[in-house]
């Protein structure tokens, strides 16, 4: 298993794309129990685009979401770099 990003664009994110993207994961991680270890962070620098990271259980649980934002196979982000948005905040620990 390994991390996945995502990135949004200025336009995506005036469109409601980070919210719509946080519901959805959040839907998942309810719907499978809330597993420890499934999770999603955002990068802390603001950035054009806005990269958003998904952890490596919830990228194998969560593979037709990150299809649909074009998630891209990535590096473990670092703790002090990335923000919690939803699911197990431990999960990079």
């Amino acid at each position: 298993m390994e991390w996945y990003k995502v990135e949004l664009s200025a336009e995506q994110m005036a469109n409601g794309v980070t919210l719509e993207l946080q519901n959805e994961f959040d839907k998942i991680w309810i719907d499978n129990k809330c597993p420890s270890g499934f999770a999603l962070f955002f990068l802390k620098e603001p950035s054009v685009p806005s990269i958003i990271y998904i952890s490596p259980l919830a990228s194998n649980i969560s593979k037709t979401l990150i299809l649909k934002y074009n998630g891209q196979p990535c590096d473990s982000p670092l703790r002090a770099d990335v923000g919690f948005v939803v699911g197990d905040n431990k999960a990079l620990a």
